[in-house]
């Protein structure tokens, strides 16, 4: 056998020896879907994203999770609470909230290729929420400058964006492209951290009383996704 015959036997066995790269693999625990919730202010740092005394319409995590499971449980859902302080000084709570949204959201779209995400934010978590995708809140209650925004590469697979009490809405400020489309900010009438403190017939309490708004969130994410 010739030596051009040899060297093309040998790059062809070669070839057939390589393994070719597998696509990249979920880690144990991924789901179908995510839950990120960034809680309001003074809100613990639980699961259910509420003080633990709270009562059931001061809740917006663990109802929206439990809707979110009621309206798609065909799907698998998990969640993450955004870790951040949630205090009176938002002008350094929000960055870090929002640099560990997006960070935790890198790490979890590596290990699990296939998983959507729901982003969600209450109160200040709002603020936390809207600064991870590009909306600066500094001039809002308890809001604080742009950080780190969600790269570009993952912005396809973050589903829906859901705000509730949103002191940025008080501002006029609105959820940017290419998120607006798949967004939904939740301001309850009267409530006067997304409505504005000047704004006629403000009644805190009403910033208390989002859990009815939970299950038209749960479809409009199931429509999403």
């Amino acid at each position: 056998m010739s030596r051009r015959r040899l060297l093309s036997a040998g790059v062809l066995a070669a070839a057939l020896l390589t393994p070719i790269p597998a696509a990249a693999q979920a880690e144990p625990g991924c789901t179908d879907a995510q839950l990120i919730m960034a809680r309001g202010t003074d809100f613990d740092d639980g699961l259910f994203f509420a003080a633990p005394d709270a009562i059931p319409d001061y809740k917006v995590g663990e109802p929206l999770y439990a809707a979110l499971q009621e309206a798609d449980p065909e799907r698998s859902w998990s969640q993450y609470n955004v870790a951040y302080p949630a205090d009176l000084v938002g002008v350094v709570g929000v960055p870090m909230g929002s640099k560990d949204l997006v960070a935790h959201l890198e790490a979890r779209a590596a290990a699990c290729p296939n998983q959507l995400f729901v982003l969600a934010g209450y109160s200040q978590g709002a603020n936390v929420v809207g600064n991870s995708i590009g909306m600066n809140s500094s001039s809002a209650t308890v809001g604080g400058p742009v950080a780190v925004t969600i790269p570009a590469e993952l912005e396809p697979r973050v589903r829906a964006v859901l705000l509730f009490g949103n002191p940025m809405h008080a501002e006029g400020k609105t959820v940017p492209e290419p998120y607006a489309s798949r967004s939904r900010d939740y301001c309850e009438p009267g409530d006067p951290i997304c409505n504005g403190l000047t704004a006629p017939g403000t009644d805190f309490d009403a910033h208390t009383n989002y859990y009815h708004y939970m299950p038209a969130a749960a479809a409009f994410v199931l429509a999403q996704l």
